[in-house]
């Protein structure tokens, strides 16, 4: 298949695959979904109760803070796990420019405990 290892064409094949079935799903949802809008079902819906209050409930930044920084080091693994499938075909760039990748956050890592974002008050 013109140089392109079984790997290499699942690597293309499951995001095509992705967003095909997202997109039907997506389309699905606009043609079945209802269409009837009217006040009372536009009104917020809390377990069966009534609403009260404003809904203006302050956070701490902390529950921010860790999701940011799990979504940092998460979407790292995109990167790494098919580097690591395919370390013992890679050449000395691949293997230089993970080790710059990983560097990087671990920068990152560093910087973020040195201020202090690790810490729960």
């Amino acid at each position: 298949m013109h140089g392109l290892e079984q790997e290499q064409i699942g690597l293309l094949v499951y995001p095509t695959l992705v967003f095909i079935i997202s997109g039907l799903v997506w389309f699905a949802a606009i043609i079945f979904g209802p269409r009837r809008f009217n006040d009372r079902k536009s009104m917020p819906f809390e377990h069966g109760n009534q609403s009260f209050g404003t809904g203006g409930k302050r956070y701490v930044a902390g529950y921010f803070l860790s999701a940011v920084i799990f979504m940092l080091f998460s979407s790292a693994l995109i990167f790494i796990y098919p580097w690591a499938v395919l370390l013992p075909r890679l050449n000395s760039y691949a293997v230089i420019a993970m080790l710059v990748f990983l560097s990087a956050l671990g920068l990152a890592l560093y910087y973020i405990w040195r201020k202090g974002a690790t810490k729960w008050e």
